[in-house]
């Protein structure tokens, strides 16, 4: 691994522990073996490792969604509700990297927040996009009510895919409990959704 590299993970690792402003240069130095000094070799200052570890968790959110949705085939509901399983899964292996990126998307450093906002935001349409089309998709086939708008449809997934991720995360339920668990929060979504 290169100390760039190096440099980043330790950073998302100290971000997500110790916040922004609880993160010092030094630390980061310290975690990676190297002198304060040599990180203005890869990087201006603070700020530069914050914003890149940013766009480095915003595309591994996104990447890891985008892989999922392209490798299911079959039905818009199948492809849904897989994707759902699967990012929950997912979340909770990756469980630094998404601390990481929820605490900065909710409570990201004040002076930074424009510059989070817009990194976060050009991951967020093209995840819209992809699960647009299969919405989509699914109303032409006759699977996905016509009476709601896909933008409709859209919101609701996202808010039950965030809001379950949250909610696992949290609450940490066995995986028999997850199971179930999301099995009931997909069928009220289903019922609503379906044609």
């Amino acid at each position: 691994m290169k100390t760039r590299e190096k440099i980043l993970e330790a950073s998302i690792e100290l971000f997500t522990a110790s916040g922004y402003e609880g993160t010092s240069l030094g630390a980061i130095a310290d975690k990676v073996g190297i002198k304060k000094p040599s990180l203005y070799a890869h990087f201006k200052n603070k700020e530069a490792i914050f914003l890149e570890a940013v766009e480095i968790g915003e595309a591994g959110y996104h990447d890891l969604l985008k892989r999922m949705i392209n490798e299911q085939k079959g039905t818009a509901a199948h492809i849904l509700r897989s994707l759902l399983e699967e990012a929950v899964a997912a979340f909770e292996e990756e469980h630094l990297l998404s601390q990481f990126y929820y605490r900065f998307l909710f409570f990201p450093p004040s002076a930074l927040e424009e510059k989070i906002r817009s990194i976060t935001t050009q991951g967020t349409r093209r995840l819209d996009a992809l699960l647009a089309d299969i919405i989509e998709r699914g109303q032409e086939e006759g699977e996905l009510t016509t009476e709601l708008t896909i933008e409709q449809m859209l919101r609701s997934y996202l808010c039950m895919l965030g809001g379950t991720d949250f909610d696992i995360r949290y609450y940490q339920h066995s995986s028999v409990d997850r199971k179930a668990y999301l099995e009931m929060i997909w069928s009220v979504f289903w019922r609503g959704v379906k044609a």
